[in-house]
């Protein structure tokens, strides 16, 4: 079985497109019309990724889906 790459493998991608994908299907709460983060784990763990110095000079794309049932 292969291995995910890590940060220091990606090299340098200064002034590239870096797409990250990540699972913020995270619940919700309330009626349909006012929608509210139930429990942002997901999304606060992603973060040390997402404004990692590795990112600094690149745009990051974030590739989640949202379920609208969820």
């Amino acid at each position: 079985m292969s291995r995910v790459p890590s940060l220091e493998d990606l090299g340098d991608v200064s002034g590239k497109r870096v797409l990250v994908r990540t699972d913020f299907n995270v619940p919700m709460e309330g009626p349909d019309d006012a929608r509210t983060i139930a429990d942002d784990f997901r999304i606060r763990a992603a973060l040390p990724t997402i404004e990692s110095e590795g990112f600094a000079e690149c745009e990051v794309l974030d590739g989640s889906s949202s379920c609208s049932s969820c």
